[in-house]
């Protein structure tokens, strides 16, 4: 065999190497794409675990000041509506906005708000002053609510009747907000 044509098989063998390694890398990296283009679907956004008509559930607070507060004599006697939020989360924020602009405007008339978060209480005091807001704020900071009663998802909206029971919880959008409504289920 002449020195040419073992150069031109060698040749010929490697690339044909080649070719055999980059289509097994291939199938490989093909494989691995599929997979991480299918990830599981995310798990459906529960609802609170209590619903319209449970007593709202009892779970000790702090409020701004430090003191010490329960979460089901926040309204003891009459309605009120409790937000679930986090100073951090943009659609809170919208929702607090539109509870305060509510509230400046007189409605829902008779009917107190307060809003629960994880956030320690000089966190809450320093988002309540920034947005102007006029309602309290109370801390929650071992997640108590939110591990023991399913707050998952935030904002979460609770309307209380005056005997504390639960009228309505879950998201309600700003843009959905009937002030005669939460005053009636809020005995106001």
């Amino acid at each position: 065999m002449t020195p040419e044509r073992r150069s031109k098989l060698l040749r010929g063998a490697g690339f044909v190497a080649l070719m055999l390694a980059v289509a097994a890398a291939g199938l490989w990296t093909g494989a691995q794409v599929r997979r991480w283009r299918a990830p599981e679907p995310p798990p459906p956004m529960p609802a609170p675990a209590f619903a319209a008509g449970d007593p709202f559930p009892s779970v000790a607070l702090i409020a701004e000041d430090g003191t010490a507060a329960a979460s089901d004599d926040l309204f003891a006697g009459h309605g009120g509506v409790v937000l679930f939020l986090d100073p951090d989360c943009p659609a809170c924020t919208e929702a607090v906005g539109a509870w305060q602009a509510l509230l400046d405007a007189g409605e829902p008339a008779g009917v107190p708000v307060a809003g629960i978060s994880n956030e320690p209480p000089e966190a809450l005091t320093a988002y309540r002053e920034r947005l102007g807001i006029g309602f309290p704020l109370y801390s929650d900071p071992a997640a108590v609510f939110a591990r023991e009663h399913g707050v998952t998802t935030v904002p979460t909206t609770v309307v209380l009747d005056p005997e504390g029971t639960v009228r309505l919880a879950g998201y309600l959008p700003p843009e959905d907000l009937d002030p005669a409504e939460i005053a009636e289920l809020a005995g106001g």
